[in-house]
């Protein structure tokens, strides 16, 4: 083998020993970026239970920054693999998998509970007791209690469902009203109320004041306006 030979296969060695260096250099980095983000997936969680909006927010950025870093690293380990991919779907599937982890975590967490309530609805004070029962995405609540206003009451049975969108929640429900009397002036509603029951649909929304105490406000088409705190046992 000439000298000009020798050093081209010379090259060529090298070439391709530092082209597997690098290649494996940035595998094991995206490994630990994801090591990094399912870390910044719990504290986030934590913090969420503890009501720090503001380190949520502050995780939040971070992890956002990391998955910036491993799109890539996505695109340059497919290059350099000599494959044709397009980073979009890759990541999408990565990002799938992560939040569907920190959503079943979050749904762990919440747990099934009596609920007892106290607020305003249907023109008097409302006291009201029941139950919450979690799903993956939502809760179940029901409720039944009490109304009492100016020389009447108001029987009241609730059931609801309600999504929560990190400490804050919506939620849409139906419930029956009795009426001990023929009422008027009930704030959100028009005209005489009729003693006896009417069926309403309620729209609600609300946020946690801290773990198990929620508030809540709503327009009830049996009560009118309700607005009411919360707290599960």
């Amino acid at each position: 083998m000439n000298k000009s030979k020798f050093l081209c296969v010379l090259f060529v060695c090298i070439f391709a020993i530092s082209a597997f260096a690098d290649l494996a250099a940035k595998q094991a980095e995206q490994k630990k970026v994801w090591q990094y983000i399912q870390g910044l997936d719990a504290k986030i969680i934590a913090a969420r239970d503890k009501n720090q909006t503001d380190k949520v927010i502050e995780l939040k950025d971070l992890k956002r920054m990391a998955m910036i870093r491993v799109k890539d690293l996505k695109i340059e380990i497919a290059k350099e693999e000599g494959d044709v991919i397009s980073s979009a779907p890759i990541i999408e599937s990565q990002e799938k998998v992560v939040v569907k982890e920190v959503v079943l975590t979050e749904a762990s967490k919440r747990t099934p509970g009596f609920l007892a309530k106290a607020g305003f609805g249907g023109g008097g004070l409302m006291v009201l007791g029941g139950f919450v029962k979690p799903h993956e995405s939502f809760d179940v609540l029901v409720d039944a209690g009490l109304a009492m206003g100016n020389q009447y009451s108001v029987m009241i049975l609730d059931v609801a469902a309600r999504v929560w969108m990190d400490e804050r929640f919506a939620g849409l429900g139906l419930t029956y009203a009795n009426y001990s009397e023929t009422v008027t002036d009930i704030p959100g509603l028009s005209g005489n109320i009729e003693k006896g029951g009417k069926i309403g649909a309620e729209v609600f929304g609300g946020l946690m004041l801290q773990k198990d105490m929620t508030a809540q406000v709503g327009y009830n088409t049996a009560l009118g306006l309700v607005a009411c705190v919360g707290y599960k046992f």
